[in-house]
């Protein structure tokens, strides 16, 4: 459940529990998985901003929340630069499992660590002619063009963000989402509210590992 950032983020109010749209729904999540004949895992996203909005009453009200149906939680944070793409991204990661006969543990939070990854070192021209296109950021671009393998699309058409460049750096496969939508409008927005499935793989792997 990637619950509604906007209560959340710092690029909105930060109203969070108290959303005047409606779109805090974690209390909804809970309320539906409690009426779930199974006990499935839970796997949670956010922004980071989770940890802060409310001064920490929005997370509380996560722990408590899932406390209260018989759920422990370990979390973390863990940014898409950690996995080597060339944007930073941080996202609060929330494993939740059915606690035990023990009774319920909220583990908290847990040290997400980057992935190590290596600059790619190509040589030759046309390295270096990219690299003219990309300036100081070519290093992190040519990092994650060697995890992809393949080569980061131009990140402007006619002056403007290129939405396939934004499909690249979050680590889509090419056309992914650029060959069913058309409006650029409606792909920026949706690139500006995805996660990369890559740090999404990890922050799962270091969680799920005890």
């Amino acid at each position: 459940a990637g619950f509604p950032c906007q209560p959340v983020s710092t690029a909105g109010k930060k109203e969070g529990i108290h959303d005047e749209e409606g779109r805090w729904i974690f209390d909804d999540i809970c309320r539906l998985v409690s009426r779930m004949d199974s006990r499935p895992v839970l796997w949670l996203e956010n922004v980071s901003g989770l940890l802060t909005a409310n001064s920490g009453e929005a997370m509380a009200r996560v722990v408590y929340g899932l406390a209260d149906i018989g759920y422990h939680i370990t979390w973390g944070t863990l940014p898409a630069s950690a996995v080597g793409a060339p944007h930073y991204r941080n996202r609060w990661w929330g494993l939740a499992t059915a606690a035990d006969d023990d009774g319920v543990r909220l583990q908290g939070v847990r040290r997400l660590n980057p992935v190590e990854r290596n600059a790619d070192r190509r040589n030759g021209e046309g390295t270096r002619s990219r690299a003219a296109v990309f300036g100081g950021y070519w290093p992190a671009v040519a990092r994650w063009e060697r995890i992809l393998g393949r080569p980061a699309p131009d990140p402007t058409v006619t002056g403007r963000l290129n939405p396939a460049f934004c499909e690249w750096m979050l680590g889509y496969p090419e056309g992914w989402v650029t060959d069913i939508l058309t409006n650029r409008t409606d792909l920026l927005k949706i690139f500006g509210n995805a996660v990369v499935p890559q740090a999404a793989a990890e922050a799962f792997l270091q969680l799920s590992t005890r």
